[in-house]
């Protein structure tokens, strides 16, 4: 089930905001205040990421799997896995007892992490301009350029903000949304199969994911 979206752009912009820590260095009772604004903290995110991806010792093979997992620790952290399933599954979420929410939102974020992990080591230079900013209520919508070598790619961020911390739900590139293109994917298959037949389908496509990831880090031959 493969999402048509440019991949290496998704990795890295979605990496800015979803994965790594989202740091405040904030000392003015105004600069806190600003600081809890979604787009204050996707540019202090950014601002980090960039640096650890500049980290020429992560460029070894060690590096590269120290860098990875920590990626996959604040994954967790910082993207609101549980209402990017639920959006992605829309109406069919409803039906749902809570395991198969839960097992829904297990496999669907290893399907994620299969997909785009391998691509955080391609950073070379990029960076990302903030434009604009636009919040209602507990959501809010980030519109931001990904600028890479002169080209300008427009990404936006869907927030929520759950318990004063605001998480990623939906990164839209250059008007494809990630969830919107998950949520296409899974209604078709829904729509003539049962929700079982779902999850083994992303069960397959998991297992050819990390399949291709290992065959690509095998020693070419000479």
């Amino acid at each position: 089930m493969p999402v048509k979206i440019k991949s290496f752009m998704v990795v890295v912009v979605a990496a800015v905001i979803m994965l790594f820590p989202w740091r405040a260095f904030a000392s003015t009772a105004a600069e806190k205040a600003a600081a809890s604004s979604p787009t204050q903290q996707l540019k202090a995110g950014a601002d980090n990421l960039i640096q650890v991806l500049k980290d020429q010792s992560l460029k070894t093979e060690e590096g590269k799997k120290l860098l990875e997992d920590k990626v996959v620790q604040l994954f967790h952290q910082h993207f609101d896995l549980t209402y990017t399933s639920q959006m992605c599954l829309g109406r069919y979420w409803r039906k749902l007892s809570k395991a198969e929410k839960k097992e829904f939102v297990d496999l669907f974020t290893e399907l994620l992490k299969s997909t785009y992990l391998k691509r955080v080591h391609e950073y070379s230079g990029q960076s990302v301009e903030y434009n604009k900013e636009i919040i209602k209520g507990r959501k809010a919508l980030v519109k931001t350029k990904f600028i890479d070598k002169g080209k300008e790619i427009p990404v936006d961020y869907k927030m929520l903000n759950r318990d004063g911390q605001w998480r990623v739900y939906d990164v839209i590139v250059e008007g494809v949304s990630l969830v919107r293109n998950y949520r296409s994917q899974f209604s078709s298959i829904l729509r003539k199969k049962k929700f079982a037949d779902l999850l083994d389908q992303i069960r397959d496509k998991i297992a050819r994911n990390k399949a291709a990831k290992d065959v690509a880090g095998e020693p070419q031959k000479g």
